[in-house]
């Protein structure tokens, strides 16, 4: 979280090919207002955990941001994720799994 206002997915992404080969980015709205918070998914758990080891309180357009596992809850829901009480029947194990190849900005 604690994106800039003006980030955009396309700068998410350009900032996490550092960590390794992203998959997909989103900056999470309120309508056409930045919610200061988004989901970047890589194509393999390694890559996600390099974002998070690496890119965490690293800066994009002038403020430090912080990168974390997607768990799910939140946002998530809205980016294809399932957010608890969604009504999702998948397993608490199968959910960490489908989570582990993305982190939450």
């Amino acid at each position: 979280g604690n994106l800039a206002w003006g980030v955009t997915w396309m700068d998410l992404k350009d900032h996490f090919r550092a960590a390794g080969d992203v998959v997909h980015a989103t900056v999470f709205k309120d309508g056409e207002r930045s919610k200061g918070c988004g989901l970047v998914e890589f194509s393999n758990e390694a890559d996600a955990q390099t974002a998070i080891d690496r890119l965490n309180d690293s800066f994009l357009k002038g403020r430090v941001m912080f990168v974390s596992e997607d768990n799910g809850a939140g946002g998530a829901a809205g980016a294809g994720g399932a957010a608890a009480g969604s009504g999702s029947r998948r397993t608490e194990a199968a959910a960490h799994d489908a989570a582990t190849n993305r982190v939450f900005v």
